[in-house]
């Protein structure tokens, strides 16, 4: 509902491999440019190298650029598409893949050719075509993730962000929809109108029904309390001998005044 007033961009994580050297030139496991990039392994989905998730990373974030960026309003969908038909045909299947193939189908069942990913692909490692160096190469896209990560300081994973704050309540369509609503100078229509349907809903019979219950409640309470008070206050009376307490004070008195 938000789609035409928003925009979207997802981000990828990586870390720099402890291992990383810029004079070095050996590669490091489950990294990218000798250990600029990295992930770990997922054996939960059977994937043992890291560079196979960070090739996907930078093939779905393609994805969203081809998508995003495309003036073509009903291609802006196909992020989301490739995003949901990725993780049903090759994550949620019994022979998890994170590799090319995988996503060369579900990007043509969606209507993204798979050359325009791998152009931007290549485009991103800074070469003319695919070759062997995108496993050695710096990736703009990767490292523009980074930087941001860095920037926001972001150390939690995953993270929502509107207009560059955290978002640190429970991750509900409703939530993310008031948090983004409450970001606007001038609030869409969308908007008002939801906070309209939210307004009646508290109707003024509802509220003052809860008023009602509030003021009962304390006023129960006050009288629960005022009688516990004077109850103890009559039963520690009743456990005082009165009698023989004044006759011990006069008797006092008495032997004061008679060795005076």
């Amino acid at each position: 509902m938000l789609a035409n007033y928003t925009k979207f961009k997802p981000h990828y994580v990586s870390h720099i491999s402890p291992l990383y050297n810029q004079s070095k030139t050996e590669p490091i496991a489950n990294c990218l440019a000798y250990g600029l990039y990295c992930h770990g392994p997922r054996y939960d989905l059977g994937i043992t190298d890291g560079k196979d998730i960070l090739m996907e990373d930078i093939r779905q974030k393609c994805a969203w650029r081809i998508s995003y960026l495309n003036t073509d309003e009903a291609s802006k969908d196909q992020y989301w598409k490739y995003m949901i038909n990725f993780y049903d045909k090759c994550i949620n299947s019994t022979t998890p893949s994170f590799e090319y193939k995988c996503s060369t189908e579900v990007a043509e069942s969606i209507g993204i050719p798979y050359e325009n990913i791998e152009k931007c692909m290549v485009q991103s490692f800074k070469l003319d075509k695919y070759s062997d160096l995108v496993y050695t190469n710096n990736n703009t896209l990767l490292e523009d993730d980074y930087e941001v990560r860095k920037k926001y300081e972001i150390r939690v994973f995953p993270t929502i962000m509107v207009n560059n704050k955290t978002i640190h309540s429970a991750w509900t369509a409703d939530d993310l929809f008031e948090a983004i609503c409450s970001g606007f100078k001038n609030k869409p229509e969308i908007c008002l109108a939801n906070e309209k349907v939210q307004n009646k809903d508290l109707s003024f019979g509802f509220v003052l029904f809860i008023i009602v219950i509030v003021i009962a409640l304390n006023v129960g309470i006050i009288y629960i309390c005022k009688n516990y008070i004077a109850q103890r206050i009559h039963d520690r009376v009743d456990n005082v001998d009165i009698n023989g307490r004044i006759n011990n004070v006069v008797t006092s008195y008495l032997a004061l005044r008679d060795q005076k």
